[in-house]
């Protein structure tokens, strides 16, 4: 948490797991939460997980179609309140027998006391409206009513039931519209931080969300390389590199080619962005992928960039020939995790790794033993870009990676990072 200047004013900043925090106490007190952040950092995301969360919780189907909100489930109503206009908030009126009445919108009245009263049902969910500030300020006037006081008209909202929105800020240059004071008072407001790529003493940032999510690994080698273009907004380019984007690029990449990868990055990413995965990736282009796992020790001769491109078209291998690359990259994870680079010295370091763990806990002065000889025979670690190979593995196929480790007589000299990356 951190508290930021923005224009003489101050405020409240919070990680992607603080919001997460943030969205539930929401919920569970039904205050309604105004969530800030720059484009494509992930906001309606971490809504629908702490939602999801909320199903768990409360042992209830998630759903987000308003037709499901009954007793199994727990249901998130997505509203963009840009696109909509004043009566699709507060319906229509018409008349009844010279009265007049209010047709209100159905996914409106499944959200309601009425509708649980109705439908003997008890209903549990989140209304969201997402960018408000996007919405004009007729808009804005129309949703007050749900946000102030819960309901509209004699339609009152089911206690079960929580409002949180969300908007852009003003560097995002998007044609936003300043809440009224009444209205943004009624909020409890955190502005969500662009996430770091990786900070590995807290293991907190997106690379961790990547690498469960089966994001590409080439785009893992790359932003391991390149963190700087997670987020990073690009004048005069169609489009500029977001969490959201580079997503995107993964499964617009998935089956393509390292010569084609690069289009799905200019794609989502932007023109400049693409550019320069192009060039991360023929880096590598002209090394024989296979010759370097045969021969690990011709890592060392490689500048960074150069390393990380390798592994990046390593990580594409594997994903059309997992059989025949599982063990060898398990091999070279090994060399380059201990600095070990002699087959005949690393199978000793893996018999000794074994003895080590296989000594009683109470032989403490043979257990210290083995271990100083372990380290005499390390070098200089690789255990970045170790990691980045093992997990580009595990989001090829989770099944087959554990398969791997179990199988593979390298897990011994990597087991301390097996246990970080998984």
């Amino acid at each position: 948490m951190s508290v930021s200047e923005e224009v003489g004013s101050t405020y409240y900043e919070v990680d992607h797991d603080e919001l997460l925090e943030d969205i539930i106490d929401a919920y569970e007190t039904r205050e309604p939460l105004y969530i800030w952040g720059r484009t494509g950092i992930g906001k309606s995301y971490t809504v629908r997980e702490a939602a999801r969360r909320l199903a768990e919780k409360f042992g209830r189907k998630y759903s987000e179609r308003p037709e499901d909100a009954d007793s199994e489930h727990f249901v998130l109503v997505d509203r963009r309140l840009a696109q909509m206009e004043p009566t699709d908030l507060l319906g229509v009126l018409y008349k009844d027998n010279g009265v007049s009445k209010w047709h209100y919108p159905d996914w409106l009245v499944r959200l309601t006391k009425q509708w649980e009263e109705q439908q003997g049902v008890e209903v549990k969910g989140i209304l969201f409206f997402d960018e408000l500030n996007l919405a004009s300020q007729i808009i804005q006037n129309a949703a007050y009513s749900i946000i102030n006081e819960r309901r509209i008209h004699e339609l009152e909202l089911a206690d079960g039931v929580t409002v949180i929105a969300a908007g852009n800020v003003a560097e995002d240059k998007a044609y936003t519209f300043d809440l009224a004071d009444p209205l943004k008072t009624r909020f409890t407001h955190v502005t969500l931080k662009i996430p770091v790529f990786k900070d590995e003493e807290s293991r907190k940032g997106w690379y961790y969300w990547a690498a469960e999510k089966g994001i590409d690994g080439r785009i893992l080698a790359f932003l391991s390389f390149r963190p700087d273009l997670l987020f990073r907004y690009i004048e005069n380019d169609r489009t500029f590199p977001t969490p959201r984007g580079w997503e995107k690029a993964s499964r617009l990449m998935k089956r393509k080619s390292n010569e084609e990868a690069w289009r799905a990055v200019a794609k989502a990413c932007g023109y400049a962005a693409g550019l320069q995965f192009k060039e991360f990736m023929e880096l590598s282009a002209d090394i024989d992928i296979d010759e370097v796992l045969k021969k690990p020790e011709m890592f060392l001769d490689f500048d960074i960039s150069v390393r990380f491109s390798v592994i990046a078209s390593l990580s594409h291998l594997y994903t059309q020939k997992p059989d025949r690359y599982a063990e060898r990259m398990m091999k070279l994870a090994a060399h380059l995790f201990t600095g070990i680079y002699d087959d005949r010295k690393l199978n000793e370091y893996i018999r000794l790794a074994e003895k080590y763990a296989g000594t009683a806990k109470e032989s403490e002065d043979e257990m210290e033993k083995i271990r100083r000889k372990m380290r005499e025979m390390e070098g200089e670690r690789q255990a970045e870009l170790a990691a980045l190979i093992l997990s580009s593995m595990k989001d090829v196929n989770r099944e087959k990676f554990s398969e791997v480790l179990f199988k593979s007589k390298y897990s011994t000299a990597v087991v301390d990072l097996v246990y970080y990356t998984i």
